[in-house]
């Protein structure tokens, strides 16, 4: 039986990268992203890590048993305002990983890749 994974931020970067790693192995893919996949092989979800209700919908929808929890998902500082950074990089990725913990099966495994321009929070 193939693993279950979830991945935020699956359609771009990191995630897409990711993504394509998992399935080279062989794992069944939920891609939760605000950009709508185009992948056959993956399942897309929309979800926007800056809208609580978004990540509490798109948490709806995966099943009830997952292997892992990829959580990539972010935004980038520069032109996006510091509020969304927070709201996405932050608050969306806590809120989306607490509510998809019971869904993760004992022994399964989160990941969160986080950027370096957090390293000097303080």
């Amino acid at each position: 039986m193939s693993p279950v994974v979830a991945v935020t931020g699956g359609t771009s970067g990191i995630g897409a990268a990711t993504i394509e790693r998992l399935r080279s192995v062989g794992a069944e893919i939920l891609s939760l992203d605000v950009i709508e996949g185009t992948r056959e092989d993956v399942t897309s979800i929309h979800c926007d890590l800056a809208d609580e209700a978004s990540i509490d919908e798109a948490i709806s929808h995966l099943p009830d048993q997952l292997d892992a929890v990829v959580s990539v998902a972010g935004v980038a500082p520069g032109s996006t305002p510091p509020n969304v950074i927070m709201a996405v990089n932050f608050l969306g990725m806590r809120h989306f990983v607490s509510g998809v913990l019971p869904r993760v099966r004992d022994g399964g495994s989160v990941v969160i890749v986080a950027s370096s321009a957090g390293r000097n929070w303080r």
